[in-house]
């Protein structure tokens, strides 16, 4: 993008310029490059953990599937932007990594905890916005239909919605012997919401795409779930959401 010189200055007094720590302002810096569907709430939880310049934090609480990572996210693009960036600690609690394996009580702690051990999984360590996901994670790790998952980053799927403007995230990757599948986990009152649909149909026609080119390099075909989020059970194979 070629900016003229007013447009130049302009943008850089938007960014720099000081403002009340509650005001829609402080965010600005953050939210002029944002690539993901922000909702007013979502802005709303950033501006509260700015609102005393006290504080050493905010624990930010919403229930499933409201956008917490997107939350700190904005909290953490906002201090990158202002130069305040230092080594973050995702864990909440003292001594915050333990095994995927073990049994959290209450199932609140989840996501204020880094979970490790896994043998299968793409990464080392993952968080989990809720003890489901935590659960579901273990059925991949201890399913021997299982080969390998993940939880991809943001961006590392392409999948457009909403007529091509937004993107969506999908929760996990599975891979079998046969198939690899694109899960994504939703609360069991929103799976037939329009968004969700929506998002469905997109990731289906990515997976469409995906396995049309597999099948013409000897490759595995992709297949999108969409799991409720009270399907999730450790007892329960990988099958039996498949």
């Amino acid at each position: 993008m070629n900016l003229t010189p007013y447009h130049a200055k302009y943008f850089a007094f938007e960014l720099t310029k000081r403002v009340a720590s509650d005001s829609l302002e402080k965010l600005a810096s953050a939210l002029v490059d944002a690539k993901v569907d922000l909702n007013p709430h979502q802005v709303e939880a950033a501006l509260f953990a700015f609102r005393s310049p006290l504080s050493k934090g905010a624990i930010l609480a919403d229930e499933v599937g409201l956008g917490k990572t997107i939350e700190a996210g904005l909290v953490l693009s906002q201090k990158w932007a202002e130069r305040k960036r230092k080594d973050w600690n995702f864990s909440v609690l003292p001594g915050g990594r333990r095994l995927y394996k073990d049994v959290i009580k209450p199932t609140s702690l989840n996501p204020k905890l880094v979970f490790t051990g896994f043998e299968k999984a793409g990464h080392l360590e993952y968080k989990f916005d809720s003890g489901t996901e935590k659960d579901f994670a273990y059925i991949l790790e201890n399913d021997k239909e299982v080969l390998k998952w993940l939880c991809p980053a943001q961006n590392q799927f392409r999948i457009y919605w909403a007529n091509n403007s937004k993107l969506c995230y999908p929760d996990s990757v599975v891979e079998t012997g046969v198939t690899i599948y694109m899960i994504e986990t939703k609360a069991a009152d929103q799976m037939e919401g329009p968004k969700v649909l929506d998002k469905k149909k997109a990731a289906e026609t990515y997976c469409k795409y995906g396995s049309e080119f597999t099948e013409r390099h000897g490759g595995k075909a992709w297949r999108y779930v969409l799991i409720a989020h009270d399907e999730g059970n450790v007892t329960r194979s990988f099958g039996y959401f498949v």
